[in-house]
């Protein structure tokens, strides 16, 4: 996969977990009736708070990942270059020996 593909995957993912997250925010907001407790009220709030921690602590450990795999395709491209480099460069001393020898 190309540097410019991982980047556009990355993003896509970033957008979709943003996307659930106001999702998950929308619902637990209009599922508490108007008629509410106040307490019942603080203990949705709680509950909605622990949720939205624990998507965001699952949405920052997958975008760690991503930007880690992200990293991974950065320096194996890099390595294909410089292996290509190096290639060509034996292939342009290959020539020049055989030049000689002619």
């Amino acid at each position: 996969m190309t540097h410019q593909g991982c980047k556009i995957l990355i993003d896509s993912a970033t957008r979709q977990i943003k996307i659930r997250i106001n999702d998950i925010a929308f619902k637990d907001i209009s599922t508490v009736s108007s008629s509410s407790s106040k307490s019942s009220l603080r203990s949705s709030t709680s509950s909605h708070k622990s949720q939205m921690s624990s998507v965001i602590l699952r949405t920052r450990a997958k975008a760690k990942v991503a930007t880690t795999r992200l990293k991974i395709v950065e320096l194996e491209t890099e390595m294909d270059k410089t292996q290509a480099s190096l290639d060509e460069q034996k292939a342009r001393a290959d020539r020049e020996k055989a030049n000689l020898a002619a």
